[in-house]
């Protein structure tokens, strides 16, 4: 069986996207099919945008149905993949929205509720790979200062007369320096307003929306979801082995950075994904990756990496 395959993600052509920078990232990949806008790159199993196994010809999810034990030792055919990976690119602000717990997923996906895609609980990281702007939690007091008020200006000049950017007055609003990482947790409030970066979460595309997009909207459902609570999200800290800089959530994946030099990692407990973003990077001394492709690496096998560039791999 293989121990790396090649993987061809899936772009996503949201009208919040830009027409640059995962375009400018793909021009050596294995990508043949770009949108004139790309919002997201997906590199994973999941049922509304599964990456593509380049040696076999088969979706993600085939191939992992058929080689169980390429995610991890317990891994059984018909289970979810445990992570989903994904690069961003920001031109307008995206909608003000929040993710389910795990008892809040489970029960509206058997109830058949169509905000929820799936059954999981989403739990996501955000790593910013250029400075980004977003919205997250709630102020202590509602507040129309001059900070608020300009981006009040501006998201309505993207959304005239959608109420929801008064939303902006009730929320933080944060700035995240590139190398910045923050976790948002099932419940939390929150809105990318621009910049580029890494969102790496559990496996789940459920998402309640109330306002700033023509995908489908649901206040009620949001509201009962929410975290009423004011909340502040804080950077997420790092630890530097021979492994990179390893950034982790309490309930999730972990994201790895690999800038210039020799890695080696041998402590994931599942498959790991990996995407060079910069230069190049000789995997397992096989396996060369460029700028913009994506390979995953079995369970059980190490991750040993010489980069000339820029790699984040993710696995748990």
């Amino acid at each position: 069986m293989h121990k790396i395959i090649t993987l061809v993600p899936v772009v996503k052509p949201y009208d919040w996207g830009d027409s640059s920078y995962i375009k400018s990232l793909l021009e050596d990949s294995d990508v043949k099919e770009i949108p004139p806008v790309q919002a997201e790159l997906w590199m994973g199993a999941h049922n509304n945008g599964c990456a593509r196994v380049l040696e076999t010809s088969q979706s993600l999810r085939e191939f992992i149905d058929e080689n169980p034990s390429f995610v991890s030792p317990d891994f059984r055919k018909g289970d979810d993949f445990p992570f989903l990976f994904k690069i961003l690119a920001i031109k307008k602000p995206l909608s003000i929205q929040c993710h389910p717990d795990a008892e809040a997923a489970r029960k509206g996906f058997e109830e058949g509720n169509v905000n929820y895609t799936d059954p999981n609980a989403k739990v996501e990281m955000y790593y910013a790979l250029k400075p980004t702007l977003m919205l997250c939690g709630l102020r202590k007091t509602y507040t129309k200062d001059a900070e608020a008020e300009a981006m009040h200006e501006y998201i309505q000049g993207f959304y005239p007369g959608d109420s929801t950017a008064d939303y902006v007055y009730r929320m933080n609003i944060v700035e995240l320096d590139e190398g910045e990482a923050v976790c948002i947790k099932p419940g939390t409030l929150h809105c990318y307003i621009s910049g580029c970066g890494i969102e790496l979460m559990t496996n789940s595309d459920n998402v309640v929306r109330a306002g700033l997009t023509s995908k489908r909207i649901d206040k009620e459902e949001l509201n009962r979801i929410a975290d009423k609570k004011p909340s502040m999200p804080g950077l997420l800290s790092s630890l530097e082995d021979c492994g990179g800089e390893h950034f982790y959530m309490q309930e999730g994946p972990t994201l790895s950075v690999l800038n210039d030099g020799y890695y080696f990692d041998d402590t994931a407990t599942t498959a790991r994904i990996v995407i060079c973003l910069e230069g190049s990077a000789v995997i397992n001394e096989e396996f060369t990756l460029k700028k913009g492709q994506v390979c995953m690496i079995s369970s059980g096998v190490p991750l040993s990496a010489e980069v000339e560039g820029r790699v984040f791999t993710a696995c748990i």
